[in-house]
């Protein structure tokens, strides 16, 4: 095996001292990008929390309706909004060793995009408990009810085994039995 390079310490204070006197002779730009990190940050605190008030407490459980638009005006604006989701996953995926709010700019993004599974991955964030005390907190100081948020859908195809396995004595639930010729 070989060893792992060793940096002398005099390389790491040489390119420590460059970027310092870099960072001092663009004093302003860093100033500048200082103060759109923070207004980025607080911005997206705010859209968040008004996104989040605003929601519907049903938008997780009533159905899905059709648009109503032309089927030409329905394309083009779900290509705009996908073109714009994609936009805005690049600007997330940058901020994330830039200024800014990245990881805010990646999930705004993601609730723009139309993709399969969708559905099934807000939910799976709505229903950590963390995330979904703090929605309800939000909307509550805003006089607002909590998400209705469904059950998890348990699986079609799994089967009840006829042998209890478990020690409460109620029956396991297998594939193994899904099989009509087993």
């Amino acid at each position: 095996m070989s060893e792992p390079a060793v940096v002398p310490q005099e390389a790491l204070a040489g390119w420590f001292d460059a970027l310092l006197a870099a960072l001092d002779a663009n004093r302003t730009l860093v100033v500048a990008l200082a103060i759109a990190s923070v207004a980025m940050f607080v911005g997206g605190i705010v859209v968040v929390n008004l996104l989040i008030v605003r929601m519907p407490a049903d938008w997780f459980v009533r159905a899905r309706r059709a648009p109503r638009r032309h089927p030409v005006a329905h394309v083009v604006l779900l290509v705009l909004r996908n073109l714009l989701g994609v936009a805005m996953l690049l600007l997330g995926v940058a901020m994330l060793v830039g200024p800014g709010q990245g990881v805010l700019m990646i999930l705004l993004a993601l609730g723009l995009l139309e993709f399969p599974g969708k559905r099934r991955i807000e939910l799976a964030i709505v229903r950590r408990r963390p995330i979904r005390r703090a929605i309800d907190w939000m909307r509550h100081r805003a006089g607002k009810p909590p998400l209705q948020i469904p059950a998890p859908r348990r699986r079609r195809d799994a089967v009840t085994s006829d042998a209890p396995s478990r020690t409460d004595g109620t029956p396991r639930r297998t594939r193994s039995n899904s099989d009509p010729g087993s």
